[in-house]
């Protein structure tokens, strides 16, 4: 009998159905690198299989149905005899992850059954697995000795059980002819530790959670809906202000505040969707460069904004090969100088106000003061004499082409990683601080906004424009003192002296061609210290108009190469507001031609 039409709703529903169990498979088998599985583990993975299997049977996707089954068969070994899923069987069970997505993304994209042809070979291992698993035991093989697609599974004691991280295909070596083996080294598996390990395996069983699937995009529009509805009601209640009781007036702000971040709340997802991912990596990582590397995770149930997690995906990636590849020693060296042999690489992640903080460090050597400056001052980021403080020196390697790798390797060297880096938190309203001590490590410490839908911003005025300002990059508000002001007759340029700090005053009249007074009087401004991730401004202005959470509209077709510009809100006056995006404000000072003054 035929099997069902391969719709795309059909199709949708399939793939949202697979990713959860990919995923939640993907968690359990990380979780579990380096200690035995639970029996509680060991059921949830083989539900999860067992789901995929009947899912890929209803669609009528034979290939994912027969890897499935045979997967299945291997954990079910597992729970019904006792047996331990060793390395191999890990292994074999996290390529089966990788060929389920890539099956399921070509699935997608064809709308066509992909062929069992394609799994013949790592169905084979599960095979080898289960019989090798199996031996002593009395057992009844499951496994169809044909499935659909026309291989059989005669001859399983000549696969060749070689799998590789690196590596995903899966080629067995040739049965017949010569072969020739190269020798491997053997590389012990990396070490993961998250502070829920220290609980026990045997933790309190939680309660059952309803869900409901909604796609992202209907999501997105709500939290849109509610941000102009927000906006509205408070237009609304600012021309009804008199006629209202303060109390009312009051409740009803409340009320809009809990509607805002309640729909915001909606596209949070937790932070440990990212370090499932880092896990994989580590494990990969510690293979392709030979040293002894742990990961150490903590503040997985912190929330972020689902785009957040998606789009940091490659980026994280980037510093993680980085802090393996460049941070830290070998365990040789390591062990010269006292240090544990085995490496670590942190992944924190934790909200502080209205930002989440996200920490990526190692235990290795600490960047290179002289290198840097040297290589930055070829580069013409520094004059060939200029001392710039460290904070700034650390930042010369976000800049693109940047590197100082004395080789090219596979993982890193080539100066794109950082900049990939640097581009995307940018694009994401968020900035990077890095924090180095020789012979200690490194941090890269990503700050993001909570949500991206919202922002809490300060309001200000310049002379008849409105503008909002992230809080988030906001280091000082103050009046300065005659004695802070410095003015450079070689680039007309003034600056102000903020604490020690030397902070070009980037004037928003100049960016979008307002009169300027001649004789403008710093002194009598209000001025607003911005950070960026590349340097500190100071930003004069007429009028601070308060404080809040807005909603930003971004502007689209040629509007959206405005100079310094994120988008726009619509104040609780009614008046449209510019967003200014630090970082591009400050790319904008960087590469102008003519100095602002």
């Amino acid at each position: 009998m035929a099997g069902p039409q391969l719709n795309t709703e059909l199709l949708q529903s399939y793939a949202e159905d697979s990713e959860a169990n990919f995923y939640q498979m993907e968690e359990l088998l990380m979780e579990h690198e380096d200690r035995e599985f639970s029996p509680d583990a060991i059921n949830a993975l083989y539900r999860s299989l067992h789901s995929l299997k009947g899912n890929s049977a209803m669609v009528g996707v034979k290939a994912c149905e027969a890897l499935a089954h045979a997967a299945e068969d291997l954990v079910s070994l597992a729970r019904d005899h006792d047996i331990s899923l060793d390395d191999h069987c890990l292994e074999a069970l996290l390529q089966s992850l990788d060929l389920f997505r890539s099956l399921t993304q070509e699935l997608f994209a064809t709308q066509t059954p992909p062929s069992p042809d394609k799994v013949q070979h790592l169905v084979e291992v599960f095979r080898k697995l289960y019989k090798e698993r199996s031996e002593g035991l009395d057992v009844h093989d499951e496994l169809p000795e044909e499935l659909a697609g026309g291989f059989l599974f005669d001859e399983v004691d000549d696969i060749d059980l070689e799998i590789s991280m690196i590596d995903l295909g899966l080629t067995p070596e040739p049965t017949t002819g010569p072969t020739k083996e190269t020798p491997q080294p053997q590389v012990d598996e990396p070490e993961i530790v998250a502070p829920s390990q220290a609980a026990g395996a045997n933790s309190a069983p939680k309660t059952p959670v309803n869900h409901i699937r909604v796609p992202t995009d209907n999501i997105q529009t709500l939290i849109t809906l509610v941000g102009e509805l927000s906006l509205a009601a408070g237009a609304l209640l600012n021309k009804a202000a008199d006629s209202i009781s303060k109390s009312d007036y009051h409740r009803f702000e409340r009320l809009m505040q809990d509607l805002r971040d309640s729909s915001s709340s909606l596209a949070l997802v937790p932070a440990s969707e990212l370090s499932t991912r880092m896990r994989r990596l580590v494990r990969e990582l510690k293979r392709a460069t030979g040293k002894e590397l742990r990961l150490e995770v903590s503040g997985g149930e912190t929330k972020l904004d689902k785009q957040v997690v998606d789009r940091l995906a490659d980026p994280l990636m980037h510093l993680v090969r980085n802090c393996a590849d460049h941070g830290l020693e070998e365990s040789d060296a390591r062990k010269a100088v006292g240090k544990d042999p085995v490496g670590t690489i942190r992944l924190d992640c934790i909200q502080n106000g209205n930002e989440v903080q996200l920490t990526i460090g190692d235990d290795g050597a600490g960047l290179n003061r002289e290198k840097i400056l040297n290589h930055a001052r070829g580069k013409g980021i520094f004059a060939e004499n200029a001392e710039p403080p460290d904070e700034t020196i650390w930042k010369a390697i976000l800049h693109p082409g940047f590197s100082t790798a004395d080789q090219v390797s596979a993982l890193s060297g080539r100066g794109v990683g950082m900049d990939v880096v640097q581009t995307e938190v940018s694009s994401l309203r968020g900035r990077i601080q890095i924090e180095t001590t020789p012979g200690k490590g490194t941090n890269f410490i990503i700050h993001l906004p909570l949500s991206l839908a919202f922002t809490y911003s300060i309001s200000v005025r310049v002379q008849d424009i409105y503008f909002v300002i992230p809080l988030a990059s906001i280091n000082k508000i103050f009046r300065p003192t005659q004695n802070q002001i410095h003015h450079s007759n070689a680039n007309r340029q003034n600056y102000l002296n903020i604490e020690d700090r030397t902070v070009p005053v980037v004037w928003l009249e100049d960016l979008y061609g307002l009169p300027r007074p001649k004789d403008y009087d710093l002194t009598k401004a209000t001025t607003i210290a911005i950070q960026t991730a590349t340097l500190e401004l100071a930003i004069p202005v007429d009028e601070l108009l308060g404080t809040g959470q807005v909603s930003l509209q971004p502007l689209l077709g040629p509007l959206n190469k405005m100079r310094g510009v994120a988008g726009t809100s619509i104040l609780p006056s009614g008046q449209i507001a510019v967003a200014v995006d630090c970082d591009r404000l400050a790319k904008e000072v960087q590469q102008s031609k003519k100095t602002l003054q």
